[in-house]
């Protein structure tokens, strides 16, 4: 059933143009915030992806995604024949919003720890033959930065793309540096929502990067090849424990609210 609040006029609710980079997390966001504003409601309806493309200035695949992205979560529903309307919304994705763009992305951090799985696993087989004194000595501090970051609530998960990065510095090889870093960066920015959705992951976080270093030290290729394919296959299986917890959570508690 259409709700009283479902009348509101179209031409009020402003979806605000979005910057042309990252279009689709800024068109979720732009519509989160309106719900954080109490202009958008639980049972208001939404306009049409047609006069949403022409508000937003997006493209129909820009905005079908970010639509696809907010029903995957429950924030919104499509009612055949109806139209597309706001669900309750849990407070969880209003104040911490990068679980959101975790779930969107899912396929992406996949896609990237296929990438990473290639040139990583070669690039501290290459550390292992190349560090030098200071290269060690560097990865040395930022492993024990990651140590006394899990005794630090919201530092959890901050230094370990460091070490990664500084690995990755330690071939010597400006091109395979630079093929790396982006994927380092991504990493930074889904880290912690990642971590923080893993039951085991503050628990692992040490010894697992401790073993990378090690591998490293131990100026052994294969072995340290086999520690990176190792890690990186804990971290594709903590994404996807992650996104399957997140969906079940959300829909748990979407299901108990319509009870």
């Amino acid at each position: 059933m259409v709700t009283t609040s479902s009348l509101i006029q179209h031409a009020a609710i402003t979806f605000a143009e979005v910057n042309r980079t990252s279009v689709t997390d800024q068109a979720i966001e732009n519509f989160l915030d309106l719900v954080r504003r109490g202009v958008l409601r639980a049972g208001d309806r939404l306009p049409s992806q047609r006069a949403l493309v022409v508000q937003m200035k997006l493209s129909q695949t820009a905005v079908r995604e970010a639509l696809k992205a907010l029903s995957t979560i429950g924030v919104i529903e499509t009612r055949p024949g109806h139209g597309t309307f706001v669900r309750s919304v849990s407070p969880d994705i209003l104040v911490r919003p990068e679980f959101l763009f975790f779930v969107l992305e899912r396929d992406t951090l996949l896609h990237a720890l296929d990438v990473r799985k290639i040139l990583e696993v070669e690039a501290i087989a290459l550390a292992a033959e190349r560090a030098t004194a200071d290269d060690l000595a560097e990865m040395g501090r930022i492993l024990r930065e990651i140590q006394e970051g899990l005794n630090n609530k919201g530092s959890e998960f901050r230094h370990s793309p460091d070490l990664h990065f500084t690995i990755a510095k330690a071939t010597h090889n400006p091109i395979l540096i630079t093929l790396i870093k982006p994927f380092i960066g991504l990493l930074v920015h889904h880290a912690a929502a990642v971590g923080a959705r893993h039951p085991r992951a503050k628990e692992i976080e040490y010894a697992k990067h401790a073993e990378l270093y090690e591998a490293v030290l131990t100026r052994d290729p294969e072995k340290a090849r086999q520690t990176m394919r190792i890690h990186l296959e804990e971290s594709r299986r903590m994404v996807l424990q992650a996104f399957s917890e997140h969906s079940a959570d959300n829909s748990a508690e979407n299901q108990i609210r319509q009870t």
